[in-house]
């Protein structure tokens, strides 16, 4: 199939995946945004907070879980489909064993940290999360096959299980620990979709084959560290955030982010369908690869302009809205942060290119220099200014980020096209060897 044809079918295919996720993704930003709406005003700037040391907490040790292993199977399920089944089964049993652990270490630290008995309660219930999503392991399959439509009916049964049960809770005047209880039904729901919707292609049995595991680690470890590295660089300021202040700067700060985090779902989307898609062509076909990368990135460019200016402009309407007058000082903060949300746009793509051009410690590196900043900026601002000082050591760390992946992601695909031009080109007999017997 010429290259013209291949970029067409997978643009089309993009496309019509990118339909499908707009659909439900519409879903999922009402229901983000009602959660929002009614969790702010019922529970507050400081039990808003503890709500969203929650995620931050978890969010270490979902990273802890993963190891980077996800991208690393759905890469090889791509280009390996007959092996489907064996890598799927023992990822299972791998990410089985990481959950366990991840739960024993994550109540072991909680009963050290200095928090109200009811939010370390909140936090080990929501720590069960861990072991659930192991389950949802098969769901590398949708991935990997670019089928986009079971992948949305998964989610959309877990946020409409979870958003349900949350709004029965507080209708009936409960807190936050069955808001968190909701969630975890949430996953469970979802975690049994993945099973059913994927029981034919992998058996949701645990393999414990060694060998694969350490394949899989060791395939892996670059990817683990940048995994662990996001984590610190997403979630770890509003962990000092609580130790340095309060959890009502927390509370602002979680707010600041609910509307840029709804925003960058859409990148995150594109890059579900597209990565599978790149992995394939960076091992078939770098020069088609480019081209798409080069699509991603206009596209994204294009996005990134109206979405910074709309937010700029009405933030303070948006916070009088949408969480009223207690979250006032959440405008400003919004405005800063939407600018790390238009870094993660401009970025993202050149990330997972360097993963499916196998170039996963180009990742590892800009995610240390990343992260290496945002934590000295955090130690250095948020004593001082609290949220704000948090928000803008986040937006200087995300330019470190997508600017060293997309300078690193352009070298990488230049080595790879030149190397596949190489292999393309026959070599010509010498000019000592012309006329020999």
């Amino acid at each position: 199939m010429p290259d013209t044809d291949l970029e067409h079918g997978l643009g089309l295919r993009l496309l019509k995946n990118l339909a499908v996720q707009s659909g439900s993704q519409a879903v999922v930003i009402v229901l983000g945004l009602i959660t929002t709406y009614v969790l702010a005003r019922q529970l507050g700037p400081e039990a808003w907070g503890g709500f969203n040391y929650l995620f931050a907490y978890i969010y270490l040790f979902l990273a802890l879980n993963d190891l980077g292993i996800t991208y690393t199977v759905v890469r090889e399920v791509a280009q390996a489909p007959l092996r489907t089944e064996e890598l799927v089964q023992n990822m299972l049993g791998l990410k089985l064993v990481l959950s366990v652990v991840s739960v024993l270490l994550g109540w072991l630290v909680v009963a050290l940290l200095p928090l109200p008995a009811a939010y370390k309660l909140a936090v080990r219930v929501f720590l069960l999360i861990l072991p659930v999503q192991a389950f949802t392991t098969p769901a590398v399959i949708l991935q990997a096959r670019l089928q986009v439509a079971r992948g949305t009916i998964v989610d959309l049964a877990n946020r409409l299980t979870g958003f349900t049960l949350m709004m029965l809770s507080v209708w009936a005047g409960h807190g936050l620990l069955f808001v968190t209880l909701s969630l975890v039904c949430g996953e469970i729901v979802g975690a049994l979709a993945i099973v059913a919707l994927t029981f034919r292609a992998s058996k949701p049995w645990p393999r414990f084959d060694l060998p694969i595991w350490r394949h899989m680690i060791r395939s892996s470890l670059p990817l683990s560290g940048t995994s662990l590295l996001v984590a610190m660089l997403n979630r770890f300021d509003s962990l000092m955030l609580q130790a340095l202040g309060d959890l009502t700067q927390v509370g602002y700060y979680g707010a600041a982010y609910r509307l840029p985090n709804l925003f960058e779902r859409v990148p995150q989307l594109a890059m579900a369908t597209l990565f599978p898609v790149m992995s394939r062509l960076a091992a078939a076909d770098p020069r088609a690869l480019r081209r798409v990368y080069r699509r991603m990135q206009r596209l994204m460019a294009l996005l990134v302009v109206p979405m910074v200016i709309s937010v700029m402009w009405l933030a303070p309407f948006i916070v009088r809205v949408w969480l009223g007058p207690e979250f006032a000082p959440v405008a400003p903060l919004m405005r800063v942060v939407i600018l790390a949300s238009a870094l993660v746009y401009l970025g993202i793509s050149a990330g997972n290119l360097l993963i499916a051009l196998n170039r996963p410690k180009a990742n590892l590196y800009a995610m240390a220099a990343a992260a290496a900043v945002n934590l000295t900026l955090n130690f250095l601002w948020i004593p001082r200014y609290r949220a704000m000082g948090a928000a803008w050591a986040t937006v200087i760390a995300f330019g470190v980020l997508s600017g060293a992946s997309l300078v690193m992601a352009e070298l990488a695909l230049r080595r790879a096209v030149e190397r596949h031009e190489r292999q393309a080109v026959p070599v010509a007999p010498s000019a000592a060897g012309e006329g020999m017997p």
